[in-house]
């Protein structure tokens, strides 16, 4: 897990590592440095018992606001975060995998809705880039690339956004199941979805 660590991610840590047979552990990284991050995937590949052979990478940020007066720096941050942390963990990624000669698979979190629309749209197009040049290399093991763009989760990121007058009722009526959603599972960075290759999947139903 690589995070800046805050208090309720440190308390899900925590929470995690108690559990029986789990092996869990943290690295704090800025994923806007490219070479930060790929010190810090070095390292933590070096303490895990397997080679790498998946990545999921969500990290993320946004405001509310509207585009006419918001801030470009905040803007700048969003895309660097956003889609060029995407691009730089992929790389970082790569480089370990391709190490071993192993297939992988890789699963990116995009958005199905201004700034932050923008920067996960790269993240959809950057999905399709790599799934391309990754799928069927003759010199990079076989990776499977896909993205998943869940809509409004419940988490602590978006209790703000959701406290945020009646932003909340805007986006539960816009869920097909009229209920915002709790997101678990990851059957695309395993066995069972082994045959999906750029493929973006759409979560609106409030699961």
């Amino acid at each position: 897990v690589c995070e800046y660590l805050r208090s309720w991610l440190n308390a899900m840590y925590l929470k995690i590592r108690s559990l029986n047979g789990t092996l869990l552990q943290y690295w704090c990284c800025d994923v806007t440095i490219a070479e930060l991050t790929r010190q810090t995937f070095e390292q933590a590949v070096s303490q895990c018992r397997y080679p790498l052979r998946g990545l999921v990478h969500c990290a993320g940020i946004g405001w509310v606001g509207d585009t006419i007066d918001f801030k470009i720096e905040e803007a700048r941050q969003i895309i660097d975060v956003n889609l060029m942390g995407t691009w730089i963990c992929a790389q970082a990624a790569v480089q370990l995998i391709q190490k071993h000669n192993l297939p992988a698979s890789f699963v990116f979190i995009g958005t199905p809705t201004a700034a932050y629309s923008a920067s996960k749209t790269g993240v959809h197009q950057l999905t399709r880039s790599l799934a391309s040049e990754w799928g069927g290399s003759p010199n990079i093991p076989e990776i499977r690339v896909n993205s998943v763009s869940p809509g409004i989760i419940r988490t602590p990121m978006t209790a703000d956004v959701l406290a945020s007058g009646s932003l909340e009722e805007v986006f539960t009526e816009n869920t097909m199941l009229k209920r915002l959603s709790q997101l678990r599972g990851g059957y695309r960075s395993e066995s069972n979805g082994k045959h999906i290759q750029n493929k973006t999947t759409l979560m609106k139903t409030g699961t």
